[in-house]
Formats: structure tokens, sequence, C-alpha cells
């Protein structure tokens, strides 16, 4: 584990100080997620508000933490107004409240003022991420005993040791024993974010994150940016959770205006057989485009939609939907249907992706003017156009007579993304070549 004693605030605070504005943020996040079921066993008239403050503070620090640059600014607005909600709450209630929740919801706070402090001063977005995960070490002593503080303090040397990535992909508690206690609390809680449809949201996004395997951070991003009045006052709970069903319609909506080609269902049950060599090519695209994204966003900071670049940011969303699928299995209700849609879906992007491109030629004078032009190249760098037709030959199993059209199709797109760049050629800065090994040999 690494060598810092995170029961010790200024040592951890110069810890922190040393890392990534993303991994302050997720340490942060998930410290306040190890002891946020302990608000759960409140009185009902105080622990709506607090829970409500809580979950928005460790959400948008967690927000905050995904690294997404176009994000960065709105996430830091509301993890200040959320970090404020989510203290004065706990203030609020402290005469009535467990010292275990007070603390909990304190920690909560101080997740989000990682994330407002983390671009302006890393020093203030340390001592925030340092105080959240003593403020859950606190939660856990005041709730089971002083073993679980000495245990919330390893979970966070545990998390030291991990990858933005992986904090992003491993339980909260990983590497340590869940005192038993927060267990009977984890289950409470649950049950409390089961009593009302308005939590759904908050219990899907709660439980997935205590497991491990949330990802759905178009949703949850949206969510966090919700105005500030909102979640404020009388019927709270209800405003934000009608705002998110708002949400979810939208971005079904949006989904749906690319209609997915048909696939037969016989054609994909293949598919979870092999489903970890599917996942893996999955994933492998997914990484690839996302990098390409971010380096375009961070390096041209295009402050308009573009279509193409929509069009290849959604190739990543239905990976993570095959993946999701294949993770859960064929024993899962209608998961062979589901599958097909998706990979119908991914071959529907696609198109649309070349549809795009060729759109963009017929306007590429035009184009050109625009600042963003010179970095577009950075979307194409290296192999990202390959792994996206191994993504497609994957799926396609059984279906031999699509190999060629995948062939074809990476033909295709390379000829379009040549066109479109003409003979300028992109510098790719060394903070994300170092991140592009296919960059290597170019």
């Amino acid at each position: 584990m690494a060598d810092v004693d995170f029961s010790d605030l200024a040592a951890a605070a110069a810890w922190f100080e040393q890392q990534t504005s993303e991994k302050r943020c997720l340490m942060s996040g998930r410290a306040a997620l190890r002891v946020m079921a302990t608000i759960g066993l409140l009185g009902a008239e105080v622990k709506e508000r607090l829970a409500l403050a809580a979950l928005r503070a460790t959400l948008s620090s967690a927000g905050r933490g995904v690294g997404r640059p176009a994000d960065v600014e709105d996430l830091r607005r509301t993890a200040a107004h959320s970090a404020h909600s989510a203290a004065r709450s706990a203030a609020y209630f402290a005469d009535s409240a467990a010292r275990s929740a007070d603390s909990a919801a304190h920690s909560a706070a101080h997740s989000a003022g990682s994330a407002t402090h983390s671009a302006d001063s890393a020093a203030r977005s340390a001592d925030s991420a340092a105080r959240s995960a003593t403020h859950s070490a606190d939660s856990a002593a005041y709730f089971a005993d002083s073993a679980a503080r000495f245990t919330a303090h390893s979970a966070a040397a545990a998390d030291a040791d991990l990858s933005e990535k992986q904090l992003l992909e491993r339980p909260v508690w990983s590497g340590v024993d869940i005192p038993s206690a927060l267990i009977s609390a984890h289950d409470i809680w649950l049950t409390f974010l089961s009593s009302d449809a308005d939590w759904a949201f908050w219990h899907r996004w709660y439980s997935q994150m205590w497991e491990g395997t949330f990802r759905d951070w178009d949703l949850a991003i949206e969510v966090a940016k919700l105005p500030d009045e909102l979640w404020e006052g009388e019927g709270a709970l209800a405003k934000v959770a009608e705002a998110i069903r708002e949400i979810e319609a939208r971005q079904a909506e949006n989904m749906s205006d690319i209609e997915p080609e048909h696939v037969p269902v016989d054609n994909v049950l293949p598919l979870f057989d092999r489903a970890r060599f599917v996942q893996a090519s999955m994933t492998a695209m997914s990484e690839a485009v996302s990098l390409r994204l971010e380096a375009f966003s961070s390096m041209a900071r295009p402050n308009e939609r573009i279509q193409f670049v929509e069009s290849l940011s959604n190739m990543p969303e239905t990976a993570q939907r095959i993946y999701d699928i294949l993770e859960k299995g064929p024993s899962v209700p209608n998961a062979d249907t589901a599958l097909a849609l998706e990979v119908g879906r991914l071959r529907a992007e696609n198109e649309q992706l070349k549809r795009d491109l060729k759109s963009a030629l017929a306007n590429i004078e035009e184009l050109r003017k625009k600042p963003w032009y010179g970095k577009s190249g950075a979307l194409f760098a290296g192999g990202i156009l390959s792994a996206i037709g191994l993504a497609l030959m994957t799926v396609s199993d059984d279906e031999f007579s699509l190999e060629q059209r995948w062939k074809d199709s990476v033909e295709e797109l390379e000829f379009l993304v040549s066109q479109f760049q003409g003979d300028d050629q992109v510098i790719v800065p060394d903070e994300f070549r170092l991140r592009f090994p296919d960059l290597e040999d170019e």
C-alpha cells in the first residue's frame, strides 16, 4: 500500500497535493460513500434533507473525478454549492443526528470541496480530500468501533495504489473487510432509498458505486449540474427526481435518433460464450475513442456542436452497454434481445460517422475557418479506426459475410479522414502521446 498515514491529516494532505485532481476527487468521494449509509439511521424528519445534500455533494466530487474537460467548470460550481449545502445540513441537524451521520455528511461536503478547488488550488483541494477521508474514518469509528477507524484509513491507503480508472471500477471498500455494523447500515440505507420512486436514481448510483459497477456518467454528470435552486427548500427531492426523469427521457430520445440495424437474436447468442474476448474488444475500442475525444476537447475546446464528433462519442457508450449485458450474462430476461439491439446500434453509429464525415467534406472550406479544425486530427490519430473495425468484427461472430464489410468500412473511414484533414499534420501534446501507444510508429 501507499507509504502515507491517512490518520495524519497533514501527511494525508501533503500526499494528496501530489496527486491529480481526478484522483483527489475520486478518493474523497469514495471515502464519503463508505459511510454514507449511516445517514439512513436518522429520524425521518431530518433524513431526507441530509441524504439529498450528501448524495449530491459526493456525486459532484465523483463526477469531477471522471475527468471530462467540458464539464470541469460546471462541476466545480456545482461542487461549491453542494459542499456548502451538505455542511450546512450537517450542522443544522447536529443536535438530533448521530455523530456518525454528522461525520458522514461532512465527509461528503469535503469531497465536494476537493472538486471545488481542483483547478484553482491544489493545496486547498488536497486539504479537502484529506478531511473527507478523516471524517469518513470518524464516522466509521462513531458508528462501529475504533477498529473501524483503522479499517477506513486502510481502505483509503488501498485506494491510493489504484489508478483513476481503477477507482471507478472497484468497490468502495476494495482491499479491506467491511465493518459488519456498516454492512447492516448499508442494507438499511438501500431499503430507505427503495422506499420512494423519487430516490430511484440515487439507489442505482449509490449501490453501483458501492460495488464498483456504475458506468452511466452521461446521466450522472447532468444530474449533478442541475440548477442549485432545485436542491433547496420544500419538495426538493420531488423536484430533483422530476428533473432526472426529464434528463433520462431526453437522453433516450437522442439515442433513438440513430435507428439500430436489425441483427437477428440468434446471431448474437454465441457472444455470451466468449464474453471475455468480446468485452476486451469493447474496452479497447472504448478507451481508444475516449482518449482521442479527451485530447481533442482539451486541445481545441470547441464551443459548438460538431456532428461527427458527437457520432464518434456515441460509440464508447454503446460499447459499454454491450460490455454490461455480457457481464450480467444470458440468464437475465431479454438479455439476447438487448444485446442484438446494441450490436445493431454500434453498426448504425459506424455508418452515421461515415455520413457525418462526408457531410463535413461537403463543407470543408467553411470548416477550415473554424478554430478547432487544425486540432481535429487528434480525433483520429493512431489506430483508432482499426479499433472500431475490430470491435465491429468481434461482435459479428458467425456472420462471416460481414468481415469484408468491416474491412471496407475501415478503409472508407481512413480515406474520408485523410480528405478531411488534408496534408496538415496535427501535433499531439506529449501528455496525450504517452497515453497513445499506437502513435509510436507514426
